[in-house]
């Protein structure tokens, strides 16, 4: 069982770096059973055309789930952006502090700057959902100024945080999540998280607010998307 599991695992990295275009699924969903890695599709290389929000399929324009789109983005954009966290390395496990529950908090990421014609950035986390064959959003935000290039840890569950300053968080209604902001996830086998970072073309999203779906600020936030990067972390168990 154990080299099986590893044998997984080391399937699972690898599809990651090749760009795969499916979700790899080995074991159960990320709600229990089974055993493995519970992996999706992410948002891919950037707002991939291959996306939608929760609950859709994975053809381009659809405002359903995050399903697939690990190509390059509406827009042909690239991962040019590089993202990373000093709470985790690319597939490292996700500290207990940063799953669920209102006490779960966000963890600390950077970036790297976007090319010339960026004003602003978002960032969004995503997960799969209890099927294994869609995914769920469990941290949207936006209109990120374009000088800052990092996120602090806890960044405050409010519809606009203080920190980043003009930013706005919708409310993901992921795993019982009843505030605006971080989600952290509730997995109880290990399951692959991605979170993405883009650069935007505007200085603010138009036509979406904290009251917004994820859907439709992921369709503006695809629509204004001019670079991206994403970071693959694994969570392991669930905060009680």
């Amino acid at each position: 069982m154990k080299l099986i599991r590893s044998s997984l695992l080391v399937a699972a990295v690898a599809c990651v770096l090749a760009g795969c275009s499916a979700n790899v699924r080995s074991g159960s969903d990320s709600n229990g059973g089974g055993g493995g890695i519970v992996e999706h599709a992410g948002t891919g290389g950037g707002a991939g055309a291959g996306m939608a929000g929760p609950g859709g399929s994975a053809a381009a324009g659809s405002s359903g789930g995050l399903t697939g789109g690990d190509s390059a983005g509406a827009g042909g954009e690239q991962d040019t952006l590089t993202l990373s966290s000093s709470a985790f390395a690319e597939m490292g496990p996700l500290g207990a502090q940063y799953q669920c529950g209102a006490t779960g908090v966000s963890p600390p990421l950077s970036w790297t700057a976007g090319p010339e014609g960026t004003h602003s950035y978002a960032v969004v986390m995503v997960g799969p959902d209890s099927s294994g064959v869609g995914s769920l959003y469990h941290w949207v935000i936006w209109d990120i100024p374009a000088a800052t290039t990092n996120l602090p840890e806890a960044v405050a569950q409010l519809a606009m945080p203080s920190v980043p300053a003009g930013s706005s968080q919708i409310s993901p209604g992921t795993d019982g999540a009843t505030w605006q902001g971080y989600a952290g996830p509730c997995s109880t086998l290990p399951t692959a998280y991605t979170f993405t970072v883009f650069a935007l073309e505007v200085p603010a999203l138009p036509g979406v607010t904290p009251a917004s779906t994820g859907a439709d600020v992921f369709a503006a936030i695809r629509a204004n998307t001019v670079a991206s990067g994403r970071l693959t972390v694994i969570a392991t168990h669930y905060k009680s």
